[in-house]
């Protein structure tokens, strides 16, 4: 949120700031990804029975973050660095 305001007023450093969000945001797709991988392998919640729970990454819900939420926000963030490397994100309208 403060990212944002700061690139909305111009602030100081505020293309510094805008280039950290973003490379913040590609290393949480990775943890997301690190994360559903890990969580395929069942994950035990009661040592002495062995039970656990299984999280599948073809299956929906889960399946839509791989397949369409991750490439959507990678192409934005992708944009958004592209604008910021280009000078192209000072321009409006």
């Amino acid at each position: 949120m403060f990212v944002v305001l700061a690139i909305a007023r111009r602030t100081v450093g505020w293309r510094r700031q805008a280039w950290i969000l973003n490379l913040w945001g590609f290393l949480d797709f990775w943890v997301t990804i690190s994360l559903a991988i890990l969580a395929y392998r069942a994950l035990p919640i009661d040592p002495d029975t062995g039970a656990g729970i299984r999280a599948s990454l073809v299956e929906a819900p889960l399946a839509l973050f791989p397949a369409f939420a991750i490439p959507a926000f990678s192409c934005v963030h992708f944009s958004a660095l592209a604008q910021l490397a280009t000078g192209n994100a000072h321009k409006t309208g």
